[in-house]
């Protein structure tokens, strides 16, 4: 939780500041960081419920490769989607990292929702 945390205000510090210097609004790198965690949120759930689903499980992420191929193709698409102003390939390139780190909070968020499909699905099981 510290980690993730730690991740995250790095993120946004250096999301901003690489803004700045490529002349980004700050309006915009906000609306960027939290199209981050929307797409990293949105992408945990696919990944997670995908994996509930033998056909999906076995034909489009049969292993961890295939997985985070999945995960990366839907994060960058939802986050291309959702913010225009870093659809041109300099701000998109210099700022891939920084948006990557400020996801914590979508994985801060994630995590007891995690908790409760493991409990539902083994709920079912019993």
């Amino acid at each position: 939780m510290l980690t993730a945390s730690i991740f995250t205000i790095t993120g946004i510090l250096v999301s901003f500041i690489l803004g700045y210097f490529l002349k980004i609004p700050p309006d915009a790198i906000l609306k960027a960081i939290v199209a981050s965690n929307i797409a990293g949120f949105a992408s945990l759930l696919m990944v997670t419920f995908g994996h509930q689903s033998r056909s999906f499980k076995k034909y489009i992420i049969p292993g961890p490769t295939m997985t985070w191929l999945a995960f990366s193709i839907q994060y960058f698409a939802v986050l291309y989607l959702l913010t225009p102003e870093i659809r041109q390939w300099p701000a998109f390139v210099v700022l891939a990292v920084p948006l990557i780190c400020c996801t914590g909070f979508a994985i801060l968020l994630f995590g007891p929702i995690r908790d409760w499909i493991m409990r539902v699905s083994q709920s079912k099981s019993k």
